[in-house]
Order: structure tokens, then sequence, then C-alpha cells
């Protein structure tokens, strides 16, 4: 059993007023003097009190242990493991459909046209902060599980893409309202996380996914559960809150298109 510092003086004092009884005892046997007598009996008191105060502070301090292990009280834990955040987190604010991306969405129909699947776009606008120290995250998943229970998961685009948010804004200004028609651009999530973000900092943009042959129970994606994972460059997955996400509302004609030229 390894011995504290407090232990390790008490035993030095002990030893200490052991050699100077032990002294005293010779000078006074040698000088036939008394005085060499009292002030060993003095030291010698004051030895046996040191050993019996030490002696009980060491029982309570046993005590005081059994008593916790008896009760199954853990010892506090380290303050590393006090964070209630894990490194990375984050939330996922907004998800929209890509609609219309250059023929790539070609419905494809079972051969007793039962069912139908398609390749589903799907880019989500999000937010991710860092509590730990300054690192990259080269990407991100996305899982979605359709209605039937079905899942499918995907790896974000290295790149948004060359997509644009389209929606109308309305304008009430006038005696009549009316509406317009706008194309927003899409900051690249992942792009800016590709420089190291730094401790206690966050940053926003959009992540583009593509999934494959999405089965048409995908492809109604505010009915789907998502949730979504961002990836430093161990894999290891940190998820990106996305419950309370708002989905683009495709009756209001809000989607991803391809960015127009021109």
């Amino acid at each position: 059993m390894s011995r504290t510092i407090p232990d390790m003086q008490r035993i030095r004092t002990l030893l200490l007023e052991g050699g100077l009884i032990l002294a005293a005892i010779v000078v006074g046997a040698l000088l036939n003097n008394p005085i060499g007598y009292c002030v060993a009996a003095v030291l010698a008191v004051a030895f046996l009190a040191a050993w019996w105060l030490g002696k009980e502070e060491g029982e309570e301090e046993f005590e005081g242990s059994a008593l916790f292990q008896d009760q199954g009280i853990p010892s506090p834990p380290p303050l590393e493991s006090q964070c209630s955040s894990p490194e990375i987190f984050g939330t996922v604010e907004f998800a929209a459909l890509r609609i219309g991306d250059l023929g790539n969405d070609l419905v494809k129909v079972s051969p007793d046209w039962a069912t139908w699947s398609a390749n589903l776009g799907v880019f989500i606008k999000a937010t991710v902060n860092n509590c730990g120290a300054a690192r990259t995250i080269p990407g991100f998943v996305i899982r979605l599980t359709a209605p039937t229970g079905e899942t499918r998961e995907a790896r974000s685009e290295r790149s948004i893409g060359k997509f644009t948010f389209h929606h109308y804004i309305e304008d009430r200004s006038g005696m009549y309202p009316t509406s317009r028609s706008v194309h927003d651009e899409l900051p690249d999530l992942v792009e800016k996380l590709s420089t190291p973000l730094p401790a206690e900092s966050h940053v926003d943009g959009w992540v583009h996914f593509e999934i494959k042959d999405a089965a048409q129970d995908f492809q109604e994606l505010s009915a789907c559960r998502m949730e979504v994972f961002a990836e430093d460059i161990r894999r290891k997955r940190y998820e990106i809150e996305a419950a309370g996400v708002k989905f683009a509302n495709l009756n209001a004609h809000e989607w991803v298109t391809a960015t127009r030229h021109g």
C-alpha cells in the first residue's frame, strides 16, 4: 500500500522523537543528571500522544472508506467526465429535396407496377459546434427510417454542388400581395469544416446527400425519421440533433434545384 505525504511526515516525526528519547536517556545515564531523565520522560509522553493520535486518525479514515464501500457510493468522477455534451454536437434546422436534376431522378417501376424507386437528393442546413480540440470534419452520414421501418443510410457528397434553394417571397407592401421566385445560394458546410474548427466555436451551412434507388416510402421526407451524424477523420460519429428539423414544403414550391446559368 502506498503512503501519502502526511503519513511519511508522521513516521519521520515519531522516529525523531524516539531518537531524542534515546539520546536523553543516554545523556542522563552518563552524567547521572535528573534533568536528562525528565527530558526523556516528556519526550516519551509526546511520542505516545503522537502515536495514539495517528492511530485514531488512520482508523477513522479506514472506517470512513468502508462506509462508502458498504453504501455503494462511487468515488467522484474525474473533471473531464463531467462534460454534459460530446465534443462535437449540433442541430439540423432545415431539410429539402432536390427536384429535376438533369434526368438523374428517373423513376424505376417494379415489373408488377406495385412499387417504384428513384434517386433521392437530400439537402440539410445544419449548425455544428465544437467544445473540444480544433479538428476537421470530412463528412456527414444521414440515416432515414421510413414509416414501414426500412432504413437507408448514405454519406454526404464531397461538395454541395451547383444547386440553389428555390422558394417564394411574399410582398404585402402594395395594394395587392405579390410573390416572387427566389434562388438562394447554399453555403457548403463540408467545405467550411475542411479547415479545423477551433475549440469553443461553431459554423453553419448546407450538406448534400444522395440516396440511390430510394423506395417510394422515402420520397415523402417529412414522414421519415431522420438521423444525422458528423464523422471525424477516424470515422467516429457525433450525432447532430434532427428532432426539430423543419421540412421544405413542396406544395409551396420549396425545393433544391440545379443552378441556372445565363
